[in-house]
């Protein structure tokens, strides 16, 4: 039995060992049998797999990665489009206020009237003579008041325009704009002839010779500015001296209430 199953061993290697050595001199003598091309064609076919296999997932990995920066580009450029936004509407806003800040700033300014007041004494009459002077935008006011033997002021004043640092004397029309001179003088004018009417009515004696209120032009009254932003405008009614406490008549406005009248 034992003998059968050496035999049987033996054959069996013999067998294998003769195949192998048939492959290896087939492929020794015969190198391109079809076989052979099928087995060398099936590894390359393997490494081309292979190959592709890894080519995918480069491809995959890199269309993922492309994805995510289109992504990451999408959101800056939305992000820059609302910090443009942001930053337009933090500019219109700030010109805004700077625009409101401007336009306080010049309501301000331009009623601002800053004034000062000098005394000087003289030897004839017992009071001084007084000396006001205001500034105004680009003008100055100079309102002087000299007593008479009696004790009484009479005011004159003149009006300077202090423009390129030169000062040039001016008339008071040339205060406001000519297309609304006549607007002007009329609203000062019926405030005057109420006072006229007033007046008249209290002294008739006064008046005798005075029919009818007279309207006055700008350049025939007299203007005063003060430091609470006022303008006054005066006029005289040519009373005789023994009239004198009702021969003349003022009225003040707010510099802000005429301020369409003012020349720009």
């Amino acid at each position: 039995m034992k003998l059968l199953l050496s035999l049987a061993f033996a054959l069996i290697a013999n067998l294998l060992f003769s195949q192998s050595f048939l492959s290896k001199q087939l492929d020794h003598f015969f190198p391109n049998r079809k076989s052979k091309q099928i087995e060398k064609l099936s590894s390359q076919v393997d490494s081309l797999q292979r190959s592709n296999d890894s080519l995918t997932v480069s491809v995959i990995n890199a269309a993922e990665k492309i994805v995510h920066h289109k992504k990451e580009i999408i959101n800056l450029k939305t992000d820059l489009f609302n910090e443009k936004e942001n930053t337009k509407t933090a500019q219109n806003q700030l010109q805004s206020e700077v625009a409101e800040l401007l336009d306080s700033i010049n309501k301000i300014s331009f009623t601002l009237v800053t004034c000062t007041e000098e005394n000087t004494s003289v030897i004839a009459p017992a009071a001084p003579v007084i000396t006001n002077r205001c500034n105004w935008r680009c003008y100055q006011i100079i309102e002087k008041g000299t007593p008479d033997l009696n004790g009484r002021y009479i005011w004159s004043t003149e009006i300077f325009s202090t423009k390129s640092n030169a000062s040039l004397k001016i008339s008071n029309a040339e205060l406001f704009k000519t297309d609304k001179l006549a607007e002007l003088e009329a609203k000062v004018n019926a405030r005057f002839k109420e006072d006229f009417l007033s007046f008249k009515a209290v002294t008739q004696g006064c008046f005798y010779n005075k029919k009818s209120f007279i309207p006055v032009s700008i350049n025939e009254m007299r203007l005063a500015f003060n430091d609470n932003s006022e303008i006054i405008f005066e006029a005289d009614f040519g009373l005789t001296d023994n009239c004198y406490a009702v021969s003349a008549t003022s009225t003040g406005f707010k510099i802000a209430e005429l301020r369409e009248f003012f020349s720009e």
